[in-house]
């Protein structure tokens, strides 16, 4: 058994993680057969709310040597928005499939102001719905239930962190981020690999079956490039993917964080 788990933790996979997270190899979405709405569900959105509240009340900080309290939280966008704070007065963030607004709370956390931040979040009308309600009391935060609602001409960071997965028309999405022009897009915790695309089937979420892709990493860069972005950080992202079931030409093990500026 030890040997068995070490095997697994070389391949980049956690032996602790449920076998079975995703079932079988499709083509397209519409070969999915699919069961009840992920993120609709009253369930999902009350999760959403524990999660925003648990970083909002601080709860994720910890003292460091007698320190005041911070947030040991690793937080990319963070770095991204400081650096471009640095350089500029304002900067306009989309946070794409952005749940309740953890992110907004985490980039709060971590930068010493968010005044010259404007956050935007596009979701799904019932999150958007929680969402404002949730930040009533909030001036920096909006939320949007489509990429049509929203009104910007530009932005400076698009963020998407593990939402290309569950798109369908991705080429389209994409297209409608770089039309915004954004300086830099980073994608974190993306499901993407040196692999060929495919869709499976998400079963690990109690009474949903959903469609979940899989992103070829050089159909995914090239496609990026001929949008006019290159790709200046390829990282992984810590995030292990149970994939024990899949052949080993399906299997990427880990997700990635990506990041792309302007050319």
């Amino acid at each position: 058994l030890i040997q068995d788990s070490l095997e697994k933790y070389r391949e980049g996979r956690n032996p602790f993680l449920p076998r079975k997270t995703w079932e079988g190899t499709f083509k397209t979405f519409s070969d999915v057969p699919i069961k009840g709405g992920a993120f609709t569900e009253a369930t999902w959105i009350e999760g959403a709310k524990k999660n925003a509240e648990y970083f909002l009340q601080g709860k994720n900080r910890r003292k460091l040597r007698g320190e005041p309290q911070v947030n040991p939280t690793p937080n990319g966008i963070s770095y991204l928005v400081s650096t471009l704070l640095s350089v500029q007065e304002k900067v306009v963030v989309l946070d794409f499939g952005g749940s309740i607004g953890s992110g907004f709370v985490l980039l709060r956390d971590c930068l010493t102001s968010t005044e010259r931040v404007d956050y935007n979040i596009v979701e799904t009308p019932a999150i958007c719905a929680a969402g404002t309600e949730f930040f009533r009391a909030e001036s920096g935060i909006r939320f949007f239930s489509s990429m049509q609602e929203f009104p910007a001409a530009q932005v400076d960071l698009v963020y998407v962190n593990s939402a290309l997965q569950y798109i369908e028309d991705l080429d389209s999405l994409l297209e409608q981020f770089t039309r915004l022009k954004p300086k830099l897009i980073f994608f974190e915790r993306l499901v993407i690999g040196e692999i060929e695309t495919y869709v499976s089937k998400q079963i690990n979420m109690p009474g949903t079956e959903v469609p979940h892709r899989f992103l070829s990493l050089t159909d995914f860069e090239k496609k990026m490039t001929s949008l006019g972005y290159q790709l200046i950080s390829h990282t992984g992202s810590g995030q292990n993917l149970p994939q024990s079931n899949f052949a080993k030409e399906h299997q990427i093990h880990f997700s990635r964080n990506l990041i792309f500026r302007s050319l």
